[in-house]
């Protein structure tokens, strides 16, 4: 047997019977160079898009293999037990540019839903592998597919290329177990004939004939997935054996606490908002109109919440359940308005409620504007406002009232401008380029060289840094931003060819105005991307 006939795009062809007509996939080559080479240039991005889908497959776990330097399997796998695809979900798999309907609710990104809307995220395995391969299981059914994005090279006198994908039906997963290049390829991610067996659904991809980006060591991998990844949710994930907890999940907490530690006052002005007594029974917050009570666990973080794993779920703001289902998916506030961000993007409230089961709407997903729902927005508010005020005092318990004093300008408190730049920063990824046209900073000095890690985990220190803020001027060009701000070396640039520095920036009773322009501009887009505004909002401001 041939090396080509060990693979499983090869031994496919020998699984089964031909199922359906074969699927029409048009593409040119230069949409498949530009969107897999250029948005997806990272292998390991490629990876998280396959991740993503799993999860949006509503699968409960996810499975990853990739290969290291001392690997014998040349394959990258990812498999997931959600909902699977019947023939016309692998139909509409291959839909490239059509806009895509999603069935099952899910909280997205904005420059999320521009990726999975169009359906351009398959074409990310280019960026790996010339040959992908999918296995799904869903009513009964086993279908495979491979596609050969060498069929899509350049040919004369064309600009796009129709390829025809043949669907596979397999009898059964024992057929496909006695397959060795599928049995090689469940075994990469752990998986026996009897695992594979128990599960009622699940999608297997395979990435065949990799690249030199495929073969290179995934370095960055387990910590690209765990920023990805929201806290605390129920969806595990595996790569190479070991599972990958979400980067927040290992984050300190400035506050925690329980409902039911909320203190009198805050019970008090619960009583007046909402007509009614309450009172703490056991670890529950009860009245009349909750006598099951409302429980839970509240918690605002060090570092902030948000960050590209909103992409999945968020992590921040409210989660209530009823009976252990989730009914706010998509509202984290709870129809509350004005909420602190600074707080709030590092609040997380986990609150149980059975006792709005009976007002719950048809679809059972979302609450009536009701007795129920205004009385839990009283509590809920009151519950923020006791987090705020803990997060506040943690604060200036951190933070040395003795150094801000008038003659040292160059202090300010860390809240202002290190925590900020820390929580914007936190999930930045230099190889990362999103569906929006520019998702680059503006005035941030953020350069592929930058050590963003290193420079958070440093901007959230407890030893806060000592170095005073300085500025300079600095001759950028008279098309160049007002200003640069470097972070690591706490400098302020100022672009001297700028037409408001030409200006006022030589008077030196301007200068210190001109210091204080180009400081704000600089952290005002900063807080903007700490707030989770969109980059295109931002340059939009900006401008």
């Amino acid at each position: 047997m041939t090396d080509n006939d060990s693979r499983l795009y090869a031994s496919l062809g020998t699984l089964g019977v031909t199922y359906g007509e074969p699927v029409p996939v048009t593409l040119s080559p230069e949409l498949i160079r530009l969107l897999s080479e250029q948005l997806y240039r990272s292998p390991n991005k490629a990876i998280e898009e396959l991740v993503v889908n799993a999860y949006d497959a509503d699968a409960r776990q996810a499975r990853v293999y990739v290969p290291t330097d001392n690997s014998m399997r040349q394959i990258c796998v990812v498999y997931d037990n959600g909902s699977g695809m019947s023939y016309e979900g692998i139909v509409d798999l291959w839909k490239v540019g059509r806009r895509k309907e999603r069935t099952e609710p899910l909280v997205v990104h904005a420059s999320r839903k521009q990726i999975g809307k169009f359906g351009i995220g398959k074409l990310a395995s280019y960026a790996i592998a010339n040959r992908v391969t999918y296995i799904t299981h869903s009513e009964d059914t086993f279908l495979g597919v491979t596609i050969d994005f060498d069929a899509f090279g350049p040919r004369p006198d064309a600009t796009t290329t129709e390829v025809r994908l043949e669907v596979r039906a397999i009898e059964d997963y024992v057929d496909l177990w006695g397959d060795d290049a599928f049995q090689m390829a469940a075994e990469s991610v752990q998986l026996s004939q009897r695992s594979l067996g128990t599960e009622d659904s699940w999608t297997m991809v395979i990435l065949e004939d990799l690249k030199e980006s495929g073969r290179r060591q995934f370095g960055r991998l387990r910590h690209i997935l765990s920023t990805a990844m929201p806290l605390n949710i129920e969806f595990e994930l595996f790569l190479n054996g070991d599972e990958v907890h979400s980067s927040k999940a290992a984050g300190e907490y400035a506050v925690e606490f329980n409902v039911s530690d909320l203190p009198i006052h805050r019970i008090e002005a619960i009583e007046e908002k909402t007509g009614s007594e309450w009172s703490v029974d056991d670890d529950r917050l009860v009245s009349d109109t909750f006598p099951n009570g409302i429980s839970g666990e509240v918690i605002v973080t060090v570092t902030s919440l948000l960050g590209k794993s909103a992409d999945l779920l968020r992590s921040e703001g409210f989660f209530v359940r009823v009976r252990e289902r989730l009914v706010n998916e998509e509202d984290a506030r709870f129809g509350l308005n004005a909420l602190s961000h600074q707080t709030f993007n590092r609040f997380r409230a986990d609150v149980h409620v059975d006792d709005l089961d009976d007002w719950l709407t048809a679809n059972r997903e979302s609450i009536g504007y009701t007795t129920g729902y205004r009385q839990l927005q009283s509590v809920l508010r009151e519950i923020f406002n006791e987090a705020r005020q803990r997060y506040e005092d943690w604060l200036k318990a951190r933070e040395d009232p003795g150094r801000a004093i008038e003659e040292e300008r160059s202090w300010v408190a860390p809240s202002l401008v290190e925590q900020p730049i820390a929580d914007a920063l936190i999930d930045y990824e230099h190889d990362t380029v999103g569906a929006l046209p520019d998702e680059s900073w503006m005035y941030l000095d953020v350069t592929p060289d930058t050590d963003s890690s290193a420079m958070v985990k440093e901007l959230y220190a407890e030893e806060l840094p000592k170095r005073p803020y300085r500025f300079l001027l600095s001759g950028l060009g008279k098309s160049q931003r007002l200003v640069r701000f470097d972070p690591s070396i706490s400098t302020f640039t100022i672009n001297e060819d700028h037409e408001l520095a030409l200006a006022y920036g030589t008077d030196p009773g301007t200068l210190r105005l001109l210091q204080d322009v180009a400081a704000a501009e600089a952290l005002l887009e900063v807080y903007l991307r700490e707030a989770g505004v969109q980059a295109e909002t931002i340059g939009e401001v900006l401008e």
